[in-house]
């Protein structure tokens, strides 16, 4: 069933980042959205269309909580005639449901287009999936291991059932494709990891949410007194199951910024306080990297070993 034919699936232009594919510039003297507009999907382009989408969530990233929602302010989107104010989150007010020839509606399936606009704030992604030392089998057997454990409240009952949401919604997790989120190299500070990237792709909205927020109609003076501090500022929380996580039971916990930047700080905790430590940052515990550190560090939560129970 199709976006449209279902009552639960957010149609194609409902989402800030529908609109963003949708429309490089239009001009500024025109009040009809649907006019005047150059698409911003290349149809000529010699990449496949999965690598234009990821290209295209990389530069929406990029732009920032206040780029994203105030575009006025990317002057590399927006030209001189360009009446950037009515875009993304704010365009779809005004939109008459029109869809530029070109642009795709079918880049999120149904399921994900649901999820999109949840703003879950957290990702769970499989990272490792066996290397030249541990074959693909043996790694299934260490990661099933540790959802096990992360996921379930007593994984030492045989009778515990599975809650989805209790640790993350089944809709962020990607754990399936190691071509897709395959790593064994380091988190590097201040970068957007290739697997959170492509985690993304698949919920695009998820950093500033599909729902009004005070901050979106914030002025010039606003943004100026706050925007430095956006970039120190945890906005999502991804748990990274890599090798360390499935084979030790050390859970890795990183932050993002507003642009899904790497945070200095990172964590590691046992799979088995997982549940409490996330549903504490939920509601409103401090982010891991409450001092703002700028120097890169990887702390561990507890002693002993990661199996261990707390």
């Amino acid at each position: 069933m199709s976006s449209s034919e279902s009552p639960d699936v957010p149609e194609f232009g409902s989402f800030p980042f529908d609109q963003f594919i949708m429309v490089q510039s239009q001009s500024k003297t025109d009040q009809n959205p649907s006019n005047h507009i150059q698409e911003r999907w290349d149809p000529a382009a010699s990449i496949s269309k999965e690598q234009q989408h990821k290209a295209l969530v990389s530069q929406w990233l990029d732009m920032g909580r206040y780029g994203r929602n105030v575009s006025l302010r990317t002057p590399s989107v927006a030209g001189p005639d360009t009446d950037m104010s009515q875009l993304y989150y704010k365009r779809w007010e005004l939109w008459d449901g029109t869809v530029p020839a070109h642009t795709p509606t079918n880049l999120l399936t149904d399921d994900e287009r649901s999820a999109n606009s949840e703003a879950d704030r957290i990702l769970w992604i499989r990272t490792w999936y066996g290397d030249e030392l541990t074959d693909r089998a043996t790694a299934d057997a260490s990661y099933r291991r540790l959802h096990r454990r992360a996921f379930l409240q007593d994984d030492r009952n045989p009778n515990e059932t599975f809650v989805d949401g209790l640790l993350v919604d089944s809709s962020f997790v990607f754990d399936e494709e190691a071509s897709d989120f395959g790593s064994n190299g380091p988190v590097q500070v201040g970068t957007t990891p290739d697997f959170v990237l492509r985690a993304l792709t698949h919920c695009p909205d998820q950093l500033d949410g599909a729902s009004m927020r005070s901050w979106r109609s914030d002025d010039e003076a606003a943004i100026a007194a706050i925007e430095n501090d956006l970039e120190k500022e945890q906005v999502l929380l991804v748990l990274v199951a890599d090798r360390e996580a499935c084979e030790d039971g050390w859970v890795l916990q990183v932050a993002l910024n507003h642009q899904a930047r790497v945070l200095p700080m990172r964590l590691r905790s046992k799979a088995d306080r997982l549940i409490m430590e996330v549903s504490c940052w939920q509601t409103g515990a401090d982010p891991i990297d409450v001092v703002n550190s700028s120097k890169s560090v990887e702390m561990y939560v507890g002693h002993g070993s990661g199996w261990d129970y707390d």
